[in-house]
């Protein structure tokens, strides 16, 4: 087992690239016959849903077929133990190694420098298994901190002044495959300070682009009162259709998705979110206060503990 951080990075990076392999990434490397069909058909449904073949090289798209992955591991002479904290491997009551993460699309979640700090998974199936997994919490790693795409996105959000705010790793893929690149994936979990913080450090604008049900603008609701806690100016837009991806079907699709950004407001459903009085909350060290010193130490510091200043 390792314990170091900078350890844990480069082993999720060399995991990430594995599975990279396994989807036909990198060459040189041919992945069982078994595998490579489960890739062509994990392929096909990407092609169906319009995401860019370059976009998935972009994000390392990956698969993983646990089998593979074992033995990938004990041929570099890595016990499988050694990266149960990524939550790819683990195993049963008797002992058995297995993957949670088998058979299924994997993209690596990486922090703002681009380490590998964790994976997600889809699932191609309709079983009882969760459509999305991600790896458990680590010390390199806290679902509700670091936002998926956040390394992709970061030229496109100093460019903009914009942060968009999605649901998923799909609506990140779909909204680069229109151009729109400054986005990022709150990952199933609800907004967090974390995220928030990022915005407000690139003195970037937050967007809410999530789906118009009830969860959506119950996660729409929580941005608000986030992002006015911490006085970064938010704007929201609701996708009328489906998600990003199905507005791919539309060969205008970038210029829809321009036009509804564009069309943000500051009000949700046509009320404006109640205000709360703001918590004491973090600044930068240029805005008069010492990092190690920070003006609120309650949500904000839980849930910020990774995030490089």
């Amino acid at each position: 087992m390792i314990y170091d951080m900078e350890a844990m990075f480069e082993r999720n990076n060399m995991l990430a690239w594995i599975m990279h392999a396994a989807w036909g990434g990198l060459p040189g490397t041919v992945p069982p016959e078994r595998v490579q069909r489960s890739v062509e058909i994990a392929k096909k449904y990407l092609a169906e849903r319009h995401i860019h073949p370059e976009v998935q090289a972009v994000f390392l798209t990956g698969w993983c077929d646990g089998r593979w992955l074992i033995e990938e591991l004990k041929s570099r002479n890595i016990p499988p133990r050694d990266i149960f904290y990524t939550g790819l491997l683990t195993e049963n009551d008797n002992g058995e190694v297995w993957s949670p993460f088998d058979q299924r699309i994997i993209w690596p979640i990486t922090t703002v420098d681009g380490k590998v700090a964790a994976f997600c998974g889809r699932t191609l199936t309709n079983d009882k298994r969760r459509k999305y997994l991600n790896s458990s919490d680590s010390k390199v790693y806290r679902k509700r901190e670091i936002p998926f795409g956040l390394q992709q996105a970061l030229p496109a959000i100093l460019r903009t002044g914009r942060m968009i705010f999605v649901e998923g790793q799909l609506d990140v893929l779909a909204m680069h495959t229109m151009g729109i690149r400054e986005t990022v994936a709150v990952c199933g979990s609800s907004p967090s300070y974390a995220h928030v913080m990022y915005a407000k450090w690139l003195s970037a604008t937050a967007y809410c682009l999530f789906d118009g049900d009830e969860a959506g603008q119950r996660a729409g609701r929580e941005m608000y009162r986030l992002c006015s806690n911490l006085k970064v100016p938010v704007k929201y837009a609701t996708l009328a259709e489906g998600d990003p991806c199905d507005m791919l079907r539309h060969s205008d699709a970038a210029q829809r998705m321009g036009a509804l950004l564009e069309s943000a407001t500051e009000e949700l459903h046509g009320t404006t979110a109640k205000k709360e009085e703001a918590p004491r909350v973090y600044t930068r060290p240029d805005e008069g206060n010492d990092a190690a010193s920070p003006v609120d130490t309650g949500d904000v510091e839980s849930q910020t503990s990774l995030i490089p200043v």
